[in-house]
């Protein structure tokens, strides 16, 4: 702005130097996009990282959908909706318990994963698993002889002060599971931890009924 002697002050003048660059820079740009060429490449580049990260990923009972990392599984069972229902409400696994139509929901917590019981010591178990217990969000969907569980908001509670983790810090399962650019699940979680987290959610859910893909 210009004051009563005739001068730009040293504000104007920076700001009006920043919106010339800015436009110089525009320009360029918009100039190289003119390129075929270009255009191109960079709609390569565009559609790789598009694909990349909204990608729908699957691998043993374990998935991503939109973004949303979920473990679902269909379990078959002899016994009738009703007793299904009251399984679960008696059972005491499910917090803030709910009831509606066809379905159960709630949350599970302090979830001792079974890394033992796979067949595993805490030596070759990976870290996030051995000393972590698990809490989830759980949704129950019911039919005539089956039911499918898919627990989302997969997260994870440190047990204990180790050194490099305090206990109680919460981190999320999906983490671990997937890799950074979403290109799939890592290698370590797909060795073990998978298994020890689908063993562990068996038992939680009646392993005893027979197990289906079908639903």
């Amino acid at each position: 702005m210009e004051n009563s002697f005739g001068i730009f002050s040293s504000k104007f003048l920076f700001t009006k130097l920043v919106a010339n660059y800015a436009t110089n820079h525009t320009q360029n740009v918009v100039a190289h996009l003119k390129k075929p060429k270009m255009k191109i490449g960079i709609l390569l580049i565009l559609l790789i990282c598009f694909k990349t990260f909204s990608q729908d990923l699957e691998f043993d009972n374990f998935k991503t959908e939109n973004g949303i990392f979920t473990w679902q599984k269909v379990y078959e069972s002899e016994l009738s909706k009703e007793n299904i229902v009251k399984y679960f409400k008696i059972s005491g696994l499910i917090k803030d318990f709910e009831f509606s139509e066809n379905s159960i929901t709630g949350n599970i917590e302090n979830i001792d994963l079974d890394f033992k019981g796979f067949g595993k010591t805490e030596m070759n178990t990976a870290m996030y698993i051995s000393r972590s217990y698990l809490k989830s969000f759980i949704l129950i969907e019911l039919k005539e002889n089956k039911y499918r569980v898919s627990l989302k908001e997969i997260k994870l509670i440190q047990k204990y002060n180790d050194g490099l983790t305090e206990e109680g810090v919460i981190s999320e399962l999906k983490d671990y599971a997937i890799k950074n650019n979403n290109s799939g699940f890592r290698n370590i979680f797909k060795k073990s931890s998978s298994g020890i987290l689908n063993f562990t959610f068996d038992k939680l859910f009646l392993p005893k009924n027979k197990e289906s893909n079908d639903w």
